[in-house]
């Protein structure tokens, strides 16, 4: 090829790519901003302290079981373990009497200060109950729990449940004998069914989904 045809079409090729980029429009660097930083959610409490329970029924033992049962409840949800002893002694050093449970007339700001958490979480029980008549008992559990924020006193959470049920026996005493047996039942009951909605803490795992059994197996195990 002559170089005259050579140097023709090396023009019109630069040609060609300076039009191309002329077309494009680039920013300029002047006008150009930073793109805005996402904002930071909120992820709610890291530590949570399960505050004495307020106890408005006449059983002594309620109180220690409801409060232990709820404290494994809340690690599950992925809080770490604060400690009972530990809650207790520093509100018993609040109050007067030296009795935690006095303490809960105290604000939930000094509440969170003196514990170094981020919420209380108070639990109630309104009616914990068995009574019986001839062969007949019955089980009567009212309970109820408030999530506060420990820096705005804000509730972050509610929950109450009340159950009941009657039980039938031989005798008076294996009637009973059934009473006090469904009410630890359900008690774990009522406690994994009001934290089912319990806001999940900062080393939640959800569990997988369990596998839905074969329709054979279901209708094996009708009979």
């Amino acid at each position: 090829m002559p170089i005259r045809y050579r140097i023709l079409a090396v023009f019109f090729v630069v040609l060609f790519l300076a039009s191309g980029c002329a077309s494009r429009n680039f920013p300029d660097p002047d006008t150009v901003t930073e793109p805005a930083s996402e904002e930071i959610e909120d992820q709610g409490p890291r530590l949570i302290a399960v505050m004495p329970v307020d106890n408005r029924s006449d059983d002594e033992l309620a109180p220690d079981i409801l409060r232990h049962e709820l404290l494994q409840q809340v690690y599950f949800k992925g809080y770490p373990v604060i400690p009972l002893s530990f809650i207790d002694d520093k509100i018993a050093a609040m109050t007067e009497s030296g009795k935690p449970e006095d303490g809960l007339t105290l604000s939930p700001q000094a509440l969170g200060k003196a514990l170094g958490v981020d919420a209380l979480l108070y639990p109630v029980i309104t009616t914990w109950n068995t009574s019986q008549t001839l062969l007949v008992a019955s089980t009567d559990l009212a309970l109820s729990f408030v999530l506060r924020d420990a820096v705005t006193g804000e509730t972050i959470w509610s929950e109450e449940k009340r159950e009941k049920e009657r039980h039938f026996g031989i005798t008076g005493g294996r009637a009973e004998e059934k009473a006090h047996i469904s009410c630890d039942i359900m008690l774990r009951e009522i406690i994994d069914e009001v934290m089912s909605t319990f806001p999940d803490g900062p080393e939640s795992v959800r569990p997988a989904k369990p596998e839905k059994d074969p329709w054979y197996r279901r209708w094996f195990w009708r009979f």
